[in-house]
Parts: C-alpha cells; sequence; structure tokens
C-alpha cells in the first residue's frame, strides 16, 4: 500500500517480479473514509524482452565442406512467451572487427561452402511480446581448407611433335582453380 498527493493521477510501482501477475486498485481516502477502488480486471504481468544467460555456441571444424551446429544458449522469457530462436550465420575477414551476413544462411546448421580465411559466427534473436535480443556467439578459427591432392593416373603419349597428356581428376578438388 502506497499514499500518493491528493493530485496524483498516476504511479510506478517498482520492484516487481516479471512473470508474476499483480491485481492493482486504487481509491481515494478523505477523513471522512475510503471512497470506491478502482481495480485492474485482470491480473497484470510486468515483462521486459529476453535475456540471453549463455551466449550461443557453434560445433564442429571451421573447414572447407564440413558442416557447423550452432545451439542458441540459454534464455531467460522474463515474463512472456518466448518465440522460437532465429539464427543468422556471418563471416568476418577482418579478425572480427567487422561482420557481415551470409546471405540465406538462417538456421542452425551452416556447410562451409567459401569464407577461406574468414572467422564464422552466429548471432541469435530470441523474441517474447515486449520486444527482441540479439546474442552472438565467440567466433570460430579461421576457415581453412585442405591443399587438393596430385592427379591420379598420369599417362603421357608422345607423337609428332606433341605429347598427349590424361589423368584422372584429384580425390580432393575442393578450390582448385
Amino acid at each position: 500500500s502506497q499514499s500518493l498527493s491528493a493530485s496524483a493521477t498516476s504511479h510506478t510501482i517498482s520492484g516487481l517480479t516479471n512473470g508474476t501477475g499483480y491485481f492493482v486498485r486504487v481509491t481515494a481516502v478523505t477523513a471522512a473514509g475510503n471512497g470506491a477502488y478502482a481495480i485492474s480486471s485482470d491480473a497484470i504481468i510486468p515483462a521486459t524482452s529476453p535475456s540471453n544467460t549463455s551466449v550461443p555456441t557453434i560445433s564442429g571444424q571451421a573447414s572447407f565442406g564440413s558442416i557447423l551446429s550452432a545451439s542458441a544458449g540459454s534464455w531467460s522469457s522474463n515474463g512472456c512467451t518466448l518465440g522460437a530462436a532465429n539464427y543468422q550465420w556471418q563471416y568476418s575477414t577482418d579478425s572480427g572487427s567487422t561482420w557481415n551476413d551470409i546471405v540465406g544462411e538462417t538456421n542452425d546448421l551452416l556447410t562451409i561452402a567459401g569464407n577461406i580465411g574468414s572467422l564464422l559466427r552466429v548471432k541469435v534473436t530470441r523474441s517474447n511480446a515486449v520486444g527482441a535480443t540479439i546474442a552472438y556467439s565467440v567466433a570460430t578459427s579461421a576457415v581453412t581448407a585442405s591443399p587438393a591432392s596430385g592427379p591420379q593416373n598420369l599417362s603421357v603419349t608422345p607423337g609428332d611433335q606433341t605429347l598427349s597428356i590424361t589423368w584422372a581428376t584429384p580425390a580432393n578438388t575442393e578450390n582448385i582453380s
């Protein structure tokens, strides 16, 4: 119970617990006694946007052709129903100073098909009725690629002022140009 001045028309109640319902009633008090109460018809639930309680994580090897898997981390709903995690994979070519979205990579799995030498991270957004909050994973090490293996079954056939050369494609052809 809190007393306010006779001219007050608003008040903020602090120290409440998000997610807990509260009924509010207001009355005018004079020397003659209490007036009628104005009472909230439903429990009022204070809330705020979600908060991240442990950062998203990435598992897997940061190498060309590998699949990385993201976990959303842990979140507090802060009094409202928590929406699904939304993912956006990002890369950095300058050791993490700036980050760019990897276009179209918006789920929890990423097959590394480029970005050799870049750092990768995942941005996770969670929302509730009050707002949205973003959390970022720790960056991976720089994406690596294995050197191509050599061509197989090399055959050289001499001809009249020519050499005809044939070979089988290497087993590992990632990033060959």
